[in-house]
């Protein structure tokens, strides 16, 4: 199957048909992941039948690289789990970008935090959208500001692989045309909400996601 062949022998997709997310791989990167300074968190609470879902990646601008080194996922599950975990990984000045749907559950996130990392240095967990504008394209911008970046997934981020392998743009029923900006929904999509949430403010800050200023 040349699509498997492309993701799991080479490493590579996003050229065949309509994939949202260009220039990704596979690759192990345990021997590197320690190296990597402050990073970027992005997590979706899942709700009656969706996973809850945490991804963690470090930017190097400089080469214009993402490097996906970590996930979460787990449904029905408590705020106090989910901060038990990625308090093992998340660092004092790092800030967790969270679903905006669920601002008490954002809140307690912070407060759990706060309790677990003792030299946090403020807000460990917030809306991802506070401060911009998320009606105005936030998503689809944002997924433009990391294809500007080649993005690099460690080889057991297993449902990060699999939601940014399949996400495809929705086409028009009657004129096959892409519909840019709306993405078909799938399994694994939270873990591609949560990569986003991660990278929202860094497009914002290129002034790629307008904000309230």
């Amino acid at each position: 199957d040349e699509y498997m062949y492309n993701v799991y022998t080479l490493g590579y997709w996003g050229v065949i048909g309509h994939r949202v997310f260009k220039r990704v791989k596979v690759a192990d990167l345990s021997g590197i992941m320690d190296k990597f300074g402050r990073c970027e968190n992005g997590l979706y609470w899942g709700f009656t039948k969706g996973a809850t879902s945490w991804v963690r990646a470090y930017m190097d601008e400089r080469n214009r690289r993402i490097f996906v080194t970590h996930e979460y996922g787990a449904r029905r599950t408590h705020v106090d789990d989910v901060a038990a975990y990625i308090a093992n990984f998340v660092q004092g000045d790092e800030t967790v970008y969270c679903d905006s749907s669920d601002p008490d559950r954002n809140d307690t996130l912070n407060r759990e935090l706060q309790q677990r990392i003792p030299n946090h240095r403020g807000n460990m967990a917030m809306s991802v959208y506070k401060g911009s504008r998320e009606g105005l394209g936030s998503k689809t911008l944002t997924i433009e500001y990391i294809n500007s970046f080649e993005t690099i997934i460690d080889k057991n981020c297993v449902n990060t692989i699999k939601a940014l392998s399949s996400a495809v743009w929705e086409e028009d029923d009657r004129t096959g045309h892409v519909l840019y900006g709306k993405v078909e929904g799938n399994d694994y999509d939270h873990w591609m909400d949560a990569f986003i949430y991660s990278m929202v403010h860094k497009a914002i800050k290129k002034g790629r996601v307008a904000s309230y200023g």
